[in-house]
């Protein structure tokens, strides 16, 4: 079986990260304070675990740190992690989930994000940016030889 291809089994999409311009939040929405407060009851509680919450009709977990690059506020749920911060620019940092990539696809969780960012008051104001796309690819290769 030497000199055999490998057998596709299986490719998409594993993570994508990327920048969002929006305009600020309505406040009804997304209270930048309220975040702060909450992240900091976490912060002296030492509590490394997040604390659920709804924005927009959509639930996330509010992340007890902000993120290396500069975002203050991490909300994560089974499809996104969005860094954000009221005074950020690019204002949203959304990293695309595997898991979330795997079930609809990269545009359905696309228009799902902006869908989100709309309903809470945010308008788009430059186009998005892709600052990363994992692609994953898994293969048979055939029978692997023994050893002894």
């Amino acid at each position: 079986m030497a000199g055999d291809a490998p057998k596709l089994l299986l490719h998409g999409i594993d993570t994508i990260q990327c920048a969002y311009y929006l305009g600020p939040p309505s406040t009804k929405h997304l209270n930048f304070a309220k975040l702060a407060v909450i992240k900091e009851q976490l912060r002296m509680n030492k509590s490394r675990e997040p604390r659920a919450v709804t924005l927009g009709g959509t639930e996330f977990f509010l992340q007890p740190y902000g993120s290396s690059s500069g975002y203050p506020f991490v909300l994560t749920n089974e499809d996104f992690k969005i860094e954000l911060g009221e005074f950020n620019h690019p204002s949203c940092f959304v990293t695309f989930r595997s898991q979330g990539l795997w079930r609809p696809s990269a545009a359905v969780l696309h228009g799902k994000f902006l869908t989100w960012a709309i309903g809470i008051g945010c308008e788009v104001q430059h186009p998005e940016t892709l600052s990363r796309v994992d692609f994953c690819f898994d293969y048979s290769l055939g029978a692997c030889p023994t050893l002894p």
